[in-house]
């Protein structure tokens, strides 16, 4: 996927579908209005590697963002402010999701790895599936 000229890793849309995120593999995040098709602000170097896949909360206060290497960054969308770095998973990357609630996410290994953290970085469950996951959800709480 291009985005005026520009690779892409992933994409997301919120859950009432006025805002895009996109991420590249040059570990920038951008931001879109999707009911003006206009850039929210500048571009945001929110990792040094690519960003493998990005997750937001219903409120659409606060990304979840996991580069190529298992590094996840939790981080404030309108302040454009991230928190500590957490290594989440090392065997490869296949994504991240936010529960419904906003109180929790899940990282996704390309191992088969699958962790559940708080939003303060604290791991709150993980086991490893005999195949890796190709997506996950959440149930409503």
């Amino acid at each position: 996927m291009t985005e005026k000229g520009r690779d892409l890793s992933c994409a997301l849309l919120s859950a009432d579908a006025t805002l895009g995120l996109t991420g590249g593999f040059d570990g920038v995040v951008r931001v879109w209005d999707l009911t003006t098709r206009e850039k929210v602000g500048a571009d945001w170097p929110l990792f040094k590697e690519g960003v493998a896949d990005l997750a937001l909360t219903a409120d659409k206060k606060t990304l979840v963002g996991i580069d190529t290497n298992g590094t996840v960054k939790v981080a404030d969308l309108a302040k454009r402010a991230a928190g500590e770095s957490i290594k989440a998973v090392a065997d490869g990357v296949a994504g991240v999701v936010v529960a419904p609630g906003g109180k929790a996410f899940a990282t996704l290994g390309a191992g088969g790895e699958v962790k559940v953290w708080d939003f303060a970085g604290k791991e709150r469950r993980g086991w490893k599936l005999p195949v890796p996951p190709a997506a996950a959800a959440f149930t409503p709480d």
